[in-house]
């Protein structure tokens, strides 16, 4: 057994070990994260009483996904940001940027139950920086690991997000529906990314492009 390099990204009261196994002998309830055709990575949780359901089953998970846009800004440099793939379409900063809204507002709509695509932020040169949007990433990701862990588990089972026109979704499907909004710019990034020549790792060649 050996300690997953995971382990970083993990709250206090979960412990995520790793340990490589041939896929035929993969058990039942285990996750194949997919890093190789050969040989998966098998999530063994240990965690307190303590931790909700969306935590404890889905989140670390979750957090692999995360993780993508994390690689990603230790690509690139401040002047990539500029990079647009034509006059129509935005920067590769504007979209970081719009990424980091998009988050908020999720974060918000675990507070609210009410979906919010209004927010704006207000720091014109952040799209401009790795650094800053690089920090602010991780606040990002820290706030919605607190809500999301905050949340009482009759929370998680009895309450809904409203996202308007009557469309009402669980705390979990509403979390799963923003990791969609992270493949999505995975899915323009990586454009950006070929574009600019960058030499993706192995984990966004085989889930993302």
């Amino acid at each position: 057994m050996k300690a997953c390099p995971l382990y970083p990204f993990c709250p206090n009261r979960l412990k995520v070990l790793a340990q490589e196994l041939p896929i035929e002998n993969l058990a039942v309830g285990e996750v194949d994260i997919g890093f190789s055709p050969a040989i998966v990575t098998r999530l063994i949780l240990i965690g307190g009483d303590s931790l909700n359901t969306i935590m404890e089953s889905y989140y670390p998970v979750f957090r692999l996904y995360q993780s993508l846009r994390d690689q990603m800004m230790t690509m690139i440099e401040d002047k990539d940001l500029n990079f647009q793939i034509s006059e129509n379409n935005p920067s590769l900063g504007v979209l970081c940027r719009e990424i980091g809204e998009v988050q908020h507002s999720y974060i918000e709509s675990f507070r609210t139950l009410r979906m919010d695509f209004s927010f704006r932020l207000e720091q014109p040169d952040l799209d401009q920086s790795v650094q800053r949007l690089t920090v602010w990433y991780a606040a990002l990701d820290q706030e919605l690991e607190d809500v999301v862990s905050n949340l009482s588990q009759d929370e998680i089972d009895n309450r809904k997000v409203d996202r308007g026109g009557d469309f009402l979704l669980s705390p979990q499907i509403q979390l799963d529906v923003y990791k969609e909004a992270l493949l999505i710019f995975y899915g323009k990034a990586s454009v950006y990314m070929k574009a600019l020549d960058k030499d993706l790792p192995d984990q966004w060649r085989q889930w993302i492009a």
